[in-house]
C-alpha cells in the first residue's frame, strides 16, 4: 500500500497511523482475495461493484489490502457506503479494526488529507463500533476505488452502496466463482489442429491455449492461439501445430502434448488448467 496515502477521519491516534503506514511499507506484499480471486492492487481491483448488493470480503493476513472499483455514470453523484466488520471476536484482546477509504485510480484519497472520504476505525462485531458509513459527492463521472485495510487479526467485513441512481450496475455478490468449467480435450486426435472445448462463465474473457511438447527433457512450444472478448457459453477452439511440431509428427507418427489453458477477465486473477493428449 506504499503508493496509496490514506488519511482516515476519526483516526485513533497519530502514533497508531504512523505505525500502520511504516509496517505496511515494510511488510512483504500480501495476497488479498475476494471469493478466491486476488484483488490486492488497484490494477486487480474487484468489480464493478454496484448498488443494491451486499458484498463480503476477508483479509488474507497482516498487511493485506483489498481493492474494489465502481463506476459513476454522471457528474457530481452522491453515494452512501455502509461498512461493517463481521469478525465475531478478536484474538489477543484487540479490536481487529478495519478501515475503508475512497481513492482515485491513481491511488490518492479523494478530497486529500483529512477529508471525509473514509471511515474511522471499525471494530469487530462484538465491539461498540462495528459499523461506519461514508457519504461522498464525486466529481466527474468515471471509475473510483474503495480500498479496505486493517490493523491485523484477519477480520471479515461486509459493505454496500446506495442509491442505484448514478452508479453502474455491479457484479453479483456470488459472481466471482470460476471463470470456466467443463474443459474437454479429446485424445488421441488425428489432426494438426488440436481441438479443445470449454464453457466460459464470464462474458468478455480472454482465452489463451498453448500446446507444449518435450524435446530432450525441455518444454517447447508446439502451437498457440489467443481469443479476446469471448462471450459467455460453450467455446470450441483449435490450436494449430507450428512448423517444428508438424515436422516432428511426420517423423515419429505420434506426438505427446500438454495443452495449457489460461483464462483472464478484467479485475480477476487468471485461472489455468492443463490437459495431456496425443496427436497422430
Amino acid at each position: 500500500m506504499a503508493s496509496t496515502f490514506i488519511t482516515r477521519r476519526r483516526a485513533p491516534c497519530l502514533a497508531f497511523l504512523l505505525t500502520l503506514i511504516i509496517a505496511s511499507a515494510a511488510a512483504p506484499p500480501a495476497v488479498a482475495h475476494f471469493h478466491g480471486t486476488a484483488n490486492s492492487s488497484i490494477s486487480t481491483a474487484t468489480g464493478p461493484i454496484g448498488a443494491g448488493v451486499t458484498y463480503s470480503g476477508q483479509f488474507g493476513g497482516s498487511g493485506d489490502v483489498d481493492y474494489y472499483y465502481f463506476v459513476t455514470t454522471r457528474d457530481n453523484v452522491t453515494l452512501h457506503f455502509s461498512i461493517r466488520n463481521t469478525l465475531s471476536s478478536c484474538p489477543g484482546g484487540g479490536n481487529c479494526q478495519i478501515y475503508a477509504t475512497l481513492v482515485s485510480t491513481a491511488g490518492q484519497q479523494l478530497g486529500g488529507e483529512s477529508s471525509a472520504a473514509g471511515t474511522g476505525p471499525v471494530g469487530y462485531a462484538g465491539s461498540a463500533y462495528s459499523s461506519d458509513t461514508i457519504d461522498w459527492t464525486f466529481g466527474p463521472a468515471g471509475r473510483y476505488i474503495l480500498v479496505f485495510d486493517s490493523d491485523g487479526g484477519g477480520p471479515t467485513y461486509r459493505f454496500g452502496i446506495s442509491p442505484s441512481n448514478g452508479v453502474a450496475p455491479g457484479i453479483p455478490a456470488s459472481g466471482l466463482g470460476p471463470l470456466f468449467r467443463s474443459l474437454s480435450v479429446p485424445s488421441p486426435q488425428r489432426t494438426t489442429r488440436v481441438l479443445a472445448a470449454l464453457t466460459l462463465l464470464q462474458s468478455g474473457a480472454s482465452v489463451r491455449l498453448e500446446l507444449v511438447r518435450s524435446v530432450h527433457g525441455r518444454a517447447v512450444l508446439a502451437g498457440h492461439v489467443t481469443r479476446s472478448g469471448v462471450p459467455r457459453g460453450r467455446v470450441r477452439l483449435r490450436v494449430p501445430l507450428n512448423a517444428a511440431a508438424r515436422a516432428a509428427l511426420r517423423a515419429s507418427g505420434r506426438l505427446r502434448l500438454s495443452l495449457r489453458v489460461r483464462v483472464t477477465a478484467r479485475g480477476r486473477a487468471p485461472q489455468t488448467a492443463v490437459r495431456r493428449l496425443t496427436v497422430r
